[in-house]
């Protein structure tokens, strides 16, 4: 193998050349260092936002899924019927509570439209 003979033969060559690096300033390396922590705390916290999205979105759909799946196939009632009698007799209310005539000036439970 050839490759580790030339990557030290590089080094030699690279180190033979190189200039030394002076030692930074106590202030800037302090600079450099909060800056480091700063930009590893904000990439955390979009890590931790970006989880928290995806938790909360999956709980919804889940949540979602769960409602029409439970009402799916339930028809409900309607909450008030009335049922006339053709032949002049009436008419009847059908609740939830049991039956009562309809008559002339009763309040009506369900609100009007089309007035």
């Amino acid at each position: 193998m050839n490759a580790p003979r030339y990557a030290s033969l590089a080094a030699k060559v690279l180190a033979r050349d190189s200039l030394p690096v002076p030692t930074p300033k106590a202030d800037a390396r302090a600079r450099a260092i909060s800056g480091i922590e700063q930009a590893l705390t904000a990439r955390a916290l979009r890590r931790r936002r970006m989880r928290w999205g995806f938790g909360l979105s999956a709980a919804a759909a889940v949540a979602a899924a769960a409602t029409w799946f439970v009402g799916f196939g339930q028809h409900h009632a309607p909450a008030l019927v009335a049922i006339a009698d053709p032949s002049g007799g009436g008419a009847h209310l059908l609740l939830a509570s049991g039956s009562e005539p309809l008559r002339s000036g009763l309040p009506q439970p369900f609100p009007r439209t089309g007035t």
